[in-house]
Order: C-alpha cells, then structure tokens, then sequence
C-alpha cells in the first residue's frame, strides 16, 4: 500500500471500488444500529409514557371510588361504573367511568342541566375481552371490594399486553349489597 502511495499513478479502479464496497457495508451496519438504537429508545420512552398514565388514572379511581356515596352499574355491566366522588369543596358529584372499543373514557354528570359532560379519554389502548370486565365487584365478602382490570398495549400494536389491577374497599358502604347492577 506504501509503494501504491508513493507511485504518480494511485489506486486502481478495482481497489477503489473494494474500499467503497467495504465503507459502505461500515456505514450501512452503523445506520442499522443508530436506528435500532432510536427505534428501541421511543418504544421504551412510549412504554414509560403508557405506564405512567394508567398508573394516574388508577389512583384517581381509587380515589374517587374510596369516597363515594354512591356506587352504580351501568351498561354495559363490567364496562360501565357510575361513582358519587366527593369533590374538593366536600360536596358530591357524579362520574361516569366507561369502557368503550380500546378507550376508558370518564364524564361528569351536571346536575343543572341534567346531561352528561363530553367524555374525556383517560386511557388509550385498553383491550379488555369481553371475559376481562374493567369492573368488577367482589360479592364473596362481608364488604363492598370494587376491582378494576386493565389490559393495557404498551406501545401501538405490542404484544404482550400490560396488565394493571386494583382492589379498592369504598369506606361508606357497609355491606357487599350494592354489587347489585343499578344500586
């Protein structure tokens, strides 16, 4: 190579062409892993993301639901759950917590005007089953115990998908006789 560059005449076309081939297998494998790189980070950064906001609108649930002074059923029974969540003021008011395609949307009940607020997307990506109800009501005890079950895809079209579970005992209820639909 050292009598090559001393030579006036420089490479050949074929060693040309071979150094080219080879810089340009180099830059393909780092373009391929600055994109995987990229590509692992926003997936990681979506998960995160996901994670974090059903993590909020659990503990909002359960917070809402731990101090309600009514606890209803709505259709459709395990997708639908009315709860009489006391507001800042001490006062109460109604929400509206629906399960809805891949959606778990929340609304408010006005009692002015009688009508139900918008609905407000609070979880995206909730692929319960018809077997996996987002409400439930454990009639086995003594007590009122609402448990609300998330399947949740992390990211668009991730496989498996993220489960999340909460048990919640409303402390105003003293019995188990408000699971009933409509009570």
């Amino acid at each position: 190579m050292r009598l090559n560059l001393r030579r006036e005449d420089g490479f050949t076309l074929v060693e040309m062409s071979i150094a080219g081939i080879v810089a340009a297998i180099l830059l393909a494998a780092l373009g391929t892993f600055l994109m995987n790189s990229v590509s692992g980070g926003a997936f990681t950064q979506g998960m995160s993301s996901t994670i974090d906001d059903v993590r909020i609108v659990m503990q909002q649930i359960e917070k809402e639901t731990r101090g309600a002074d009514t606890i209803a059923w709505c259709e459709p029974t395990g997708s639908c759950l009315e709860v009489g969540a006391q507001t800042p003021t001490g006062s109460f008011q109604t929400l509206r917590y629906n399960h809805t395609g891949e959606t778990l949307t929340r609304q408010t009940f006005n009692e002015s005007t009688a009508e139900w607020s918008e609905p407000l997307v609070t979880v995206d990506r909730v692929v319960n089953a018809a077997s996996q109800p987002v409400f439930s009501c454990d009639s086995d005890t003594s007590y009122l115990r609402l448990t609300v079950d998330l399947h949740i895809e992390p990211t668009p079209n991730s496989n498996p998908t993220f489960n999340v579970q909460t048990s919640i005992r409303p402390r105003n209820f003293l019995s188990a006789a408000v699971c009933q639909e409509g009570t």
